[in-house]
């Protein structure tokens, strides 16, 4: 195995169940997707029904209420609330337009959404920064996971050494008794 691979092994040991936190927006609303039926009531063919607005969120701040129906944030259009969160969660501390449906009337507020910490899984695109500059802090760790079988290989190595000057000893007896 190459010195390079065996960082990358190391590192991927290193990650197994690892998680780091990244920041992300925070818009601060419950919500759930509109229904066929919802949609056809309402006269819409996207959005998600706002269920609750958290006190204090940055939802809150900028009046968006419970019952809105949010339709667009920016140029993004929403079709399920998955499509809010993560337009929302890749816009840590931005402005955003959120266009929404209140009492049948269409309107835009401006948020500034919060930040907030989520936790994730460390992934093999942070192999690099995690093989680079964090090998030293993670080397007594993978050290540890090595140490065992770096004893054994030790312990393998001196029999094998032994065994082999047998063979030589054997051989030289063999040609002795040859002659």
């Amino acid at each position: 195995m190459r010195p390079k691979s065996i960082v990358l092994a190391l590192a991927l040991v290193a990650l197994a169940g690892m998680t780091r936190a990244e920041p992300s927006g925070w818009l601060g609303i419950y919500s759930q997707g509109l229904s066929e039926p919802m949609q056809a009531a309402l006269g819409v063919t996207r959005g998600i029904l706002v269920t609750e607005v958290v006190d204090n969120s940055p939802a809150a701040k900028a009046g968006l209420r419970t019952g809105d129906i949010i339709l667009r944030v920016d140029s993004q259009e929403i079709y399920t609330p998955e499509d809010l969160s993560h337009y929302i969660g890749a816009h840590p501390d931005k402005s955003v337009r959120v266009e929404c449906l209140r009492q049948g009337k269409t309107e835009a507020v401006e948020v500034k959404l919060g930040t907030r910490d989520r936790q994730v899984e460390f992934s093999l695109r942070d192999v690099p920064q995690i093989a680079g500059a964090r090998f030293e802090q993670l080397r007594p760790s993978i050290e540890g996971l090595f140490d065992d079988y770096l004893d054994e290989i030790r312990a393998l190595r001196d029999e094998i050494a032994s065994l082999e000057r047998e063979i030589e000893k054997l051989r030289k007896d063999l040609k002795k008794l040859e002659k």
